[in-house]
């Protein structure tokens, strides 16, 4: 149950117990009729949250997510283009799921003509 059906039912609980004590004093008609309508009021409401049925909490998922899928592909050295391939998901999620898990530009691999590109530019530089 969750805290906020225990105090739902804690108010209703109170407010039953401050009804019934106050049906037991001196009281005019119109009040009587008042309390007796107000605490089946707070019964049917009591019964009705007692009667909802809670989904189940979800301890443990069962299913990955793409997010769960992604991230350790990221490690055995395929590119962002390859794991979405593999996974069959846009690059452009692949690539939101890496950039925002920190994991895309350490271990992504580069291709031949990166490197052939990265040597030129390393030598001019020099």
């Amino acid at each position: 149950m969750t805290e906020e059906r225990i105090a739902r039912l804690r108010t209703h609980r109170n407010n039953i117990d401050r009804y019934r004590r106050l049906l037991e004093t001196e009281l005019s008609e119109a009040e009587r009729h008042y309390l007796e309508r107000r605490l089946s009021e707070e019964q049917s409401a009591m019964e009705m949250d007692l009667s909802t049925v809670e989904p189940p909490p979800d301890y443990g998922r069962t299913e990955m997510t793409t997010s769960d899928r992604v991230r350790p592909l990221a490690g055995d050295g395929p590119t962002t283009a390859e794991i979405a391939r593999r996974l069959g998901i846009r690059y452009q999620h692949a690539y939101n799921i890496l950039h925002n898990s920190g994991a895309d530009k350490s271990n992504r691999r580069i291709g031949a003509r990166q490197v052939g590109l990265l040597a030129i530019y390393a030598q001019r530089r020099h």
